[in-house]
């Protein structure tokens, strides 16, 4: 879920550029603000600070699988969303995302107050 508001964002960026007005830099941010939520949703399930059921936690189980769907080592592997599966400087990717994405979303704020200092 964390990578479609990107994908949203990515749009509104391209259209963005030919369309002048604060109104698309906002909806920019708009959409890297639902990244930046979602991301710190995910790094609360990962560390237990809220306790989601959901089909990727751990605490559901696996049912869904098959035996040969776990063992395979040709197919996808099943990936926990209640499980850190990489991390740097001690945050797990989901935390990376929120921090960036809050990040991204100063910048279309900014980009959203230029467009309003240029038109006036």
């Amino acid at each position: 879920w964390q990578r479609y508001p990107h994908m949203v964002a990515v749009a509104v960026g391209a259209v963005a550029l030919a369309v002048r007005g604060p109104a698309l830099p906002l909806l920019g941010a708009l959409a890297a603000l639902a990244t930046a939520g979602l991301g710190v949703l995910h790094t609360g399930v990962e560390r237990d600070w809220w306790d989601i059921q959901t089909a990727c936690t751990a605490s559901t189980g696996l049912g869904g699988l098959t035996g040969a769907d776990l063992l395979s080592v040709e197919g996808g592997r099943a990936v926990m969303c209640d499980q850190v599966s990489w991390a740097w400087m001690g945050l797990s990717m989901a935390s990376w995302n929120a921090i960036l994405s809050f990040g991204l979303v100063l910048v279309w704020l900014a980009a959203a107050a230029a467009s309003v200092r240029r038109a006036a």
